[in-house]
């Protein structure tokens, strides 16, 4: 692979792994093109793309996530002691998350079975079509009226269960993620919120699945230099991302993806028959 090659998938990884485009999918056309195989150096590639994303989302919440292990601790501290009891909606916040994150680990015992399919590109563009449908689904959505703190327990699992859709390519999981935490009744832009908060969970589980199956495969070291590269420009394209779509729920603009998605799923699909 070389140098631009990486620059480009760590700058598809960085912008699509948090919009609701599915960065699996845009970077299995892209490896189609590039004739990055299914060997031990594509899934450490994925796996440092992915701690490429994992960086950025913890960089750009990592105010929220100190208070989280704050009141965590003071939680604990307060169950011990025996104190009054007070609440801490950021450790409700990191149970629900836990809870939710559940179905994620058993559907990581699937990924390697579905992400055997990124190799499949016409499979990739027909679940970027079904993902365009399921945007424009939740642009229709009525708002919701829950923020986090007030979310019940059994819809944050409901939000799990969905997000774990993302295992297929071309299927984002921000897409299902969002998509069930609105349908579920969180206001939109909270429902993005907890979509980033389960990504940082998922990803972690991501980044160790893929370089379990990279080291049993094995590495190649000239594509070392390579996939560290792309993991640098995934960090700060992801920065820029998460930046970007908070912007996007602000506006009311998110819809539009599902047209960037169809458009990309027809392309792709003749991008097939032709290379």
């Amino acid at each position: 692979m070389s140098i631009w090659n990486a620059i480009l998938l760590g700058i598809v990884q960085g912008l699509t792994e948090f919009m609701p485009v599915s960065g699996s999918g845009h970077l299995a056309v892209l490896q189609h093109l590039f004739g990055v195989t299914t060997d031990g150096d594509y899934y450490f590639l994925q796996a440092l793309l992915h701690a490429g994303a994992l960086i950025a989302v913890i960089f750009v919440f990592r105010t929220e996530l100190n208070n989280m292990r704050q009141q965590l601790m003071l939680n604990r501290m307060q169950q011990y002691q025996q104190t009054e009891q007070k609440r801490y909606p950021k450790a409700r916040l990191f149970a629900m998350i836990a809870f939710a994150s559940i179905p994620m680990v058993i559907a990581a015992f699937f990924y390697s079975m579905f992400s055997a399919l990124a190799v499949k590109t016409a499979f990739v563009s027909v679940m970027l079509l079904l993902n365009g449908v399921l945007i424009y689904a939740t642009d229709q959505m009525q708002e919701g009226k829950y923020s986090e703190g007030a979310f019940p327990f059994r819809r944050a699992v409901i939000v799990g269960i969905c997000q774990c859709a993302a295992i297929v390519p071309g299927i984002s999981r921000v897409a299902a993620a969002y998509g069930a935490g609105t349908a579920c009744g969180l206001r939109r832009e909270r429902a993005l919120h907890f979509t980033y908060m389960l990504a940082i969970p998922a990803l972690i589980g991501i980044v160790i699945v893929d370089l379990g199956v990279a080291v049993s495969r094995g590495i190649s070291l000239g594509e070392v230099p390579g996939a560290l590269i792309a993991m640098v420009f995934a960090i700060g394209f992801g920065i820029v991302s998460l930046k970007i779509m908070k912007k996007i729920i602000d506006a009311k603009q998110y819809g539009n993806f599902a047209y960037y998605c169809w458009v990309i799923g027809v392309v792709s699909l003749l991008l097939t028959f032709i290379f």
